[in-house]
């Protein structure tokens, strides 16, 4: 794939600014997230695995990271250039029984730790939680580069949500990760 065709896919323009691919991306994952999750007839799993491939494909071309080295974890992580991160994320814990577990999303079969660049957009995904009848986490502010080293050492993805765009919760929400250590 080259460049023109990843900006093909995610129906941009060349010249895109990195932030606009990001956001595309964003969303597009979304969409591609919803979709698996809410499957109905098992016979279009292929076809959405397949385009989350190709949008795997796209990212990788247009943001680099095809020439990462090391794990899928390292590789997705170092797509994240450090400037384009708020400098503090709010992600949204649970408490349980006397453990603390952290806010996941299930992307193609990856757990992906959901981080909030606005409160706003914390409390409103944490309150639709909620709504569906989940425990309601609680948002908690963080150093976006703690956050950064705990999915590096649990093997979880990221996705920051950009202060402008809303995430709905997936029909079967959100996983607690279990091995969150804590606020220090």
């Amino acid at each position: 794939m080259n460049t023109a065709e990843a900006l093909e896919i995610l129906n941009l323009q060349p010249g895109a600014s990195e932030r606009e691919i990001r956001g595309r991306l964003f969303q597009e994952y979304q969409t591609l997230s919803t979709a698996l999750a809410e499957l109905e007839d098992e016979r279009q799993r292929p076809l959405l695995e397949a385009q989350l491939t190709r949008l795997n494909e796209a990212r990788d071309v247009l943001l680099g990271g095809a020439q990462s080295q090391g794990s899928q974890v390292e590789r997705d992580l170092s797509l994240v250039s450090p400037e384009d991160l708020p400098p503090q994320v709010i992600v949204l814990l649970y408490q349980a029984n006397g453990q603390e577990g952290i806010c996941t999303r299930q992307v193609g079969g990856k757990d992906i730790v959901l981080a909030f660049e606005s409160s706003f957009g914390a409390r409103k995904y944490a309150q639709r939680l909620a709504q569906q009848g989940l425990p309601k986490p609680v948002p908690e502010r963080f150093e976006t580069e703690e956050i950064v080293d705990f999915c590096r050492g649990g093997g979880y993805g990221l996705m920051v949500v950009p202060a402008n765009e809303v995430l709905e919760p997936l029909e079967e929400s959100t996983e607690a990760a279990q091995d969150w250590p804590g606020k220090t």
